[in-house]
């Protein structure tokens, strides 16, 4: 499954950014290989984004949070704050 994201975030991410992303591993946080530009124009230039394949994202069990139960939700909140946790821990923040 392909996800869509507005065209100008992928060209407003900075290759700083990008080494922090390449540096960032844990368990928590989806892994960033790498980005593949295409050239062209600013309107018809293509990005490609190398990531770890995720089967579901945290906006779909939100978008079905009927089906969520609090032993799950309380899970989710404690692998969000681990990963933070280990973000801040490297002086990274998210944003």
């Amino acid at each position: 499954m392909w996800e869509i994201c507005r065209k100008d975030f992928y060209f407003r991410l900075s290759p700083r950014e990008e080494d922090i992303l390449g540096q960032l591993q844990h368990e928590n946080i989806v892994m960033f290989y790498g980005r593949i530009d295409k050239p062209g124009d600013k309107k018809n230039r293509t990005v490609w984004l190398a990531m770890e394949l995720c089967h579901w994202s945290l906006g779909d069990l939100i978008k079905r949070k009927r089906d969520l139960k609090w032993i799950p939700v309380s899970s989710l909140t404690r692998q969000i704050a681990q990963a933070l946790k280990y973000m801040h821990g490297k002086k990274i923040a998210h944003r």
